[in-house]
């Protein structure tokens, strides 16, 4: 292998009086090959060795399964114009070493100016077998839903501000104005498919990419993993061997529940079922100020014994909730299946809009009985419903609880964390404190400016919220 023509130098090594040395490989810029190679050889050589003397990183690293030398490379992508279903049932499914930021369904206006000739041509595109006709039809299914999301706006946030005085008197009328609209948004987005297009930022080690690459399993992830193939490729040419197309993926993956037979109604409550409650040592309740703003839990020894005090369960919530429960990536998830229900949020009860919803349910059904199952899966409107089993330690599920009982989460998610803290306190009551947000464990908003106007202080429970 040859060593590229700029000049590559040494670590720039800082050493402290008691005499350890700490340098930043800085990898950016300089083919993998190099960094791999340095990590490698530091397991196996004396000294530090010198970067730029590179091994058979083929034979000796990745054809042995030493993957670890690769994870000291990170990619970040920009990814545009792409599926939310496609972010729920493929990049966040079931993989845990990445990192993504993403567009917000609360404060995007994705939904309010949806781009049908690009939906219409992505599905072209990437399911060439569907006929224009049954193209068409697709379309208009979509703009019923966003013709359904337009035409439920204005009584939604009216309705919202109602809610939102009722359950955060603190919030000022500046706040108001802005949130119920924001609010009022992602509580309507239920009548609308996945397909709608979004944009993240998403950051993924070498191995990951490759695995992710050779396990694509629908035909719009198999396109995209070849581009964020071929963009690796062109720094890092040498490498092209990782990328082998006899073991790749032919067959596609679909959520259980595909096609929907049945639509069985509409569900004004998530709902989550406590499975098992495993405390094998010690509880370990975390301080308050060793969670936020940092959570130490997953780093602190003193906590290293909840790491295997477990809890599982088994939830029933919307694609759009399912979307933001996979944001807390070290909680382990079973596939998740289309149970042919539908989430009907409190402003849709409140607006009269389940008619709505069911009709949107009604003709996905149909739909998805002549389509590609992995066409279908992304044309699910957001208030589908999902279930699947959760697993997680205490460390995991005290940062989810901490984040997802907030005021500023989601209704329906902080719904769910609610009835499981609820499930879970009956015979662990000593859990309390540990699943709590930041205002009530530590008598601070944890939130700054985003303060929710919640009265904390006089009203400290976790009551049913409708926003």
């Amino acid at each position: 292998m040859e060593t590229p023509s700029q000049e590559l130098k040494e670590v720039e090594m800082r050493t402290s009086e008691g005499g350890i040395s700490i340098g930043l490989l800085d990898s950016y810029g300089r083919p993998n090959t190099f960094v791999a190679s340095f990590a490698a050889r530091t397991c196996y050589a004396a000294e530090l060795p010198k970067i730029g003397e590179v091994i058979d990183v083929k034979e000796q690293v990745y054809s042995t399964g030493h993957h670890t030398t690769l994870q000291h490379w990170y990619m970040t992508y920009v990814i545009s114009g792409i599926p939310v279903g496609l972010v729920d049932f493929c990049y966040h499914l079931g993989m845990t070493f990445y990192d993504t930021d993403q567009q917000s369904g609360r404060y995007s206006k994705m939904y309010s100016r949806p781009d049908y000739p690009a939906m219409k041509r992505y599905i072209m595109v990437h399911w060439p077998e569907v006929s224009v006709s049954l193209v068409d039809e697709v379309i208009d299914y979509i703009k019923c839903g966003v013709e359904f999301y337009e035409k439920g706006k204005t009584l939604a946030t009216e309705l919202c501000k109602k809610y939102l005085l009722h359950e955060r008197p603190f919030i000022t009328a500046k706040e108001l104005e802005v949130k119920a609209a924001k609010v009022a948004q992602e509580q309507l987005r239920m009548l609308i498919p996945v397909i709608v297009p979004t944009n993240m930022v998403f950051t993924i080690n070498v191995a990951a990419l490759v695995s992710l690459w050779t396990v694509a399993w629908s035909p719009d992830m198999r396109v995209a993993m070849d581009m964020m193939r071929d963009i690796f490729l062109e720094k890092n040419p040498d490498m092209s061997y990782m990328f082998d197309s006899n073991r790749r993926r032919n067959m596609d993956w679909v959520p259980g529940g595909v096609p929907m037979i049945q639509f069985n109604g509409c569900l004004k409550r998530p709902q989550y079922t406590l499975k098992e409650v495993s405390l094998i040592k010690p509880v370990k309740v975390p301080d308050a100020s060793d969670m936020h703003p940092l959570d130490l839990l997953q780093y602190d020894p003193d906590y290293l014994d909840n790491k295997v005090n477990t809890i599982k369960g088994q939830v029933h919530i919307s694609l759009a909730t399912m979307g933001q429960d996979q944001r807390h990536r070290t909680i382990g998830r079973t596939a998740p299946s289309f149970t042919g229900y539908a989430y009907l949020p409190p402003l849709l009860v409140e607006a009269g809009l389940e008619a709505d919803l069911s009709m949107m349910m009604s003709l996905w059904g149909k739909l998805s009985q002549k389509l590609p199952g992995s066409l279908s899966a992304i044309l699910a409107p957001y208030g589908a419903m999902v279930t699947y089993e959760k697993e997680g330690d205490l460390n995991d599920l005290a940062h989810e609880m901490e984040k997802r009982l907030c005021f500023s989460a989601q209704e329906e998610i902080s719904e769910q964390a609610r009835q499981m803290r609820n499930q879970v306190l009956e015979s662990n009551p000593e859990l309390s404190w540990m699943f709590a947000p930041a205002c009530l464990a530590g008598g601070k908003c944890g939130e700054g400016k985003r303060y929710c106007g919640r009265d904390f202080k006089n009203n400290p429970g976790f009551p049913e919220r409708k926003v």
